[in-house]
């Protein structure tokens, strides 16, 4: 249906459309393509701003870090720390000596900094400050960590207590004999404003950094605060990732070297599709109206290619309508303008042909009406002398002029058979003239077929058995089939079909009818079939025998009479009874015609006699 109504469409509507279409699609392509590369590039700069801001945070914290790390090594080599570790029980003066060189690893004012003196078993020897509450409730829980760390120093995990949370910097002491002990150092993570000041400047408002254990258990803010519901493993380089909120984040990670966390990064991606997106609706805005502006050039240009197209289609379809004086007016010098140039002169060679063709047609139909009446008039004028040939003979047959010696009986039978042959092909000729001329009528009514190959088969046998040719009849039930069309034509189509059979069967031959019912996409039929076993018709004269005064076997030395109108006239009856007449190859030897006739509408009555053959 869709398809119908776009082939309705004038070219006028169609061209716009068209190249609106296309124009949309090449638009849409390119938008969709820009946007991808926008979109990349924004995903690209946000990842290349997260790793830079990661990798500047880490360069602030790393410093600090190291300083306490440097300082912790320092008051490890402390003579005062190493001679307590290694006298089994110190005084009073290791131990205030010792207390201060561990002391200058503490920020002042922070006595809840807490430094341990720990032996190589880990016992504690000297405590500086005390436990914050949260730790101290873990330590009581028998919480303790003692990972191991290399000689030079490291730095535990980081572990929460309520909502804080800690890790241990652990310096070793290392004696002539080995490891003495170490110094550990508990410390806070703590807020930095100077890394949220920094992360507002290089990425812009949203974006937040976190640390994170490398096993992602726990996720802590800029704020020093546990971030609970975060367990997930912190990603390795850019990865995006959807919270069960619907936000969806651009995480970016950076391990710190010998550090106890890492550094998480997340950009909303709200945030950086937001330039992207802006730049779609920009780039959609100017592609639609880009395109509705080539929709109206488009419009106009086809406007003024399509109107002297529509011109031209205007005037042939009044030249097929008959106004052959109708002409197209365009002066343009381009390809439009030598057609409608080249149009204008096939309409004058129409028209001039159109009246030459009236004027033949004219003389035409005269001289149509001239040779009609003329075939009429001569057949009146021959019927009229044949009558009082046949008439006298009749008279002299009878003895109304005297007794006839059997010789002269056969001279007048054959008389009397010429002028009935005579008056048969006046007759024939009557006919054509008549149809030609729209003269002859058909009554159609409905009859019986089988009654109608009895009556031409009564009046073709005393031929047949002078010809020594069998003339088998097959008749269908009584009324089981009944045909639509006029009687007396269509048992004179049925004497002429039989009359050829009969005429073309050699000595000793046979001739058979019958009739069937037949059915097609036109409708329903009653067939009459003459076979014979003559020399048959060659299919390249199918359609020529039903030509006027052409015969099968043409020449001066042909074996058969008749001038060649009966099959002619048998087609023209049959078409104006709606039927046909057909020759069909479908045979070996001899002839087969048919005679298809429309089946009558009446439906047909069920014998109680049967069917027979004669």
């Amino acid at each position: 249906m869709r398809g119908r109504r776009w082939h309705r469409l004038s070219l006028e509507r169609k061209l716009p459309l068209l190249i609106f279409v296309v124009l949309l699609g090449l638009m849409v392509t390119g938008a969709a393509l820009a946007y991808r590369e926008v979109r990349q590039y924004a995903l690209s700069a946000a990842t290349e701003r997260l790793e830079s801001a990661t990798h500047q945070i880490s360069d602030l914290l790393a410093p600090t870090l190291a300083e306490r790390l440097a300082a912790g090594r320092v008051a490890a080599e402390a003579p005062a720390v190493q001679r307590m570790l290694a006298a089994g029980t110190p005084d009073s003066a290791t131990r205030a000596a010792a207390a201060r060189a561990l002391d200058e690893l503490r920020p002042a004012g922070t006595p809840t900094d807490v430094l341990e003196l720990r032996d190589g078993r880990g016992e504690v020897s000297l405590r500086l400050g005390t436990y914050p509450p949260e730790v101290a409730a873990l330590r009581r829980e028998g919480a303790e960590l003692r990972p191991a760390v290399p000689d030079s120093g490291g730095f535990t995990p980081i572990f929460r207590a309520a909502d804080r949370v800690y890790f241990w910097m652990i310096v070793p002491i290392l004696g002539p004999a080995g490891r003495l002990g170490e110094i550990a150092h508990l410390r806070r993570v703590s807020g930095s404003g100077t890394a949220a000041d920094l992360i507002e400047e290089l990425i812009g408002p949203g974006t937040q950094v976190y640390y994170a254990t490398p096993a992602g258990d726990l996720w802590v803010d800029l704020q020093g605060q546990p971030l609970p519901g975060r367990e997930r493993q912190p990603p390795q380089g850019a990865r995006r990732h959807r919270y069960a909120d619907g936000r969806e984040v651009l995480a970016v990670s950076s391990a710190l070297a010998d550090f106890p966390f890492v550094l998480v990064a997340e950009a909303p991606m709200e945030t950086i599709m937001a330039r992207p997106r802006s730049f779609l609706g920009h780039v959609i805005l100017g592609a639609l109206l880009l395109t509705l502006a080539g929709a109206v050039l488009a419009w106009l240009l086809s406007r003024r290619i399509t109107r002297p197209l529509r011109e031209l289609n205007q005037a042939a379809r009044s030249i097929a309508h008959g106004e052959y004086h109708q002409r197209v007016d365009v002066a343009r010098g381009d390809e439009l303008g030598q057609l409608a140039a080249a149009f204008n002169v096939m309409a004058a060679d129409v028209q001039a042909a159109v009246a030459a063709a009236e004027e033949a047609r004219v003389g035409a139909e005269a001289a149509n009406r001239a040779k009609s009446e003329f075939l009429a008039t001569m057949s009146h004028e021959i019927r009229t002398p044949i009558n009082a040939i046949l008439g006298y003979t009749d008279l002299m047959q009878i003895g109304v002029s005297g007794p006839l010696t059997e010789t002269q009986r056969e001279q007048l039978e054959r008389i009397r058979m010429s002028g009935r042959h005579l008056t048969g092909l006046v007759d024939e000729v009557l006919d054509l003239a008549s149809i030609e001329a729209g003269r002859l009528r058909v009554t159609p009514e409905e009859a019986d077929a089988g009654q109608a190959l009895q009556a031409a088969a009564a009046v073709m046998r005393p031929e047949a058995d002078r010809g020594n040719v069998a003339l088998e009849v097959h008749l269908p039930a009584r009324n089981a089939l009944r045909y639509r069309g006029d009687i007396r034509r269509v048992q004179q189509v049925l004497i002429n079909l039989l009359a050829n059979a009969v005429k073309f069967t050699p000595t000793g031959g046979q001739v058979r009818v019958e009739a069937s019912a037949a059915g097609s996409a036109t409708g329903r039929w009653v067939e009459f079939h003459v076979y014979d076993n003559g020399p048959g018709i060659p299919a390249t004269k199918a359609e020529e025998i039903f030509q006027p005064f052409v015969q099968g076997d043409s020449g001066l030395k042909r074996a058969h009479g008749g001038v060649g109108l009966g099959l002619a006239i048998s087609r023209k009856l049959a078409r104006l009874m709606e039927g046909e007449v057909e020759l069909r190859n479908d045979r070996e030897a001899g002839a087969h015609f048919v005679l298809r006739l429309p089946q009558a509408a009446t439906p047909a009555l069920t014998p109680a006699d049967g069917g027979g053959g004669a």
